[in-house]
């Protein structure tokens, strides 16, 4: 990561596993289109560019309790965005495909609030499973993840009985992946979890054991949608 500025970084639960997210220097404060993560494990650095899909992370945050699960809080990439330069050796086809890359983001309208979910892990890597856009919901800002949910910020009327009406900065959101789950047990919130990280590393058999004993009808709906 030379030449770059760190902007923020996260450690997950465990303490395993930390990720930055950077500035490309220079550049008026546009983030670098990589996510960042160090293993302990593996002693190593592993690496996720977004440039592809035209985004740059710009927050990421862990769950609370599983700690291979990633929240990444998403901006659109702009022409001056994109890979450090000054971070590797560029080929001149290099160059062309970057600025290929670069002039279709120009185009692309600026979204709302969008979250990219990962699994990372010392084994598997960085794996995307989706992007949620938290525009629909109204949210501000992103807080952190803890299954079956996101912590965005967003002002809300909380009334409880017997109590004055009062506002909340902070709303849970439910990940795609629970919909319909979110009141799940424990138990069931993390066979869900493996059921998916298994699927995303391609491991059938692994990801049916996960869950097999699950019974709940709304649970598999929310694992057909996961597949």
């Amino acid at each position: 990561m030379c030449n770059l500025q760190v902007d923020s970084i996260s450690i997950n639960c465990s303490g395993s596993m930390v990720c930055a997210v950077a500035t490309l220097p220079g550049s008026g404060g546009c983030q670098d289109s990589r996510l960042f993560v160090y293993s302990a494990e593996l002693n190593n650095s592993l690496v996720f560019d977004f440039a592809k899909d035209l985004k740059a992370p710009r927050a990421a945050r862990w769950d609370m309790k599983d700690p291979r699960l990633l929240a990444v809080q998403m901006v659109p990439l702009t022409r001056t965005q994109g890979a450090g330069s000054g971070d590797r050796l560029s080929s001149s086809s290099d160059n062309r495909e970057e600025e290929a890359v670069a002039g279709a983001a120009a185009a692309v309208p600026s979204r709302g609030l969008e979250i990219a979910v990962m699994f990372v892990t010392a084994d598997a890597g960085l794996l995307l499973q989706e992007y949620q856009d938290l525009q629909q919901v109204g949210a501000l800002g992103f807080l952190g993840v803890a299954a079956p949910h996101l912590l965005v910020h967003r002002k809300t009327m909380i009334t409880t009985p017997g109590a004055p009406p009062r506002h909340s900065n902070v709303t849970k959101v439910t990940l795609q992946g629970f919909s319909g789950m979110e009141d799940a047990d424990t138990a069931t919130r993390q066979a869900l979890l493996d059921f998916n990280y298994h699927l995303a590393v391609g491991k059938l058999e692994e990801a049916f054991k996960a869950v097999a004993a699950l019974k709940s009808p709304s649970v598999w709906r929310s694992m057909a949608h996961m597949a």
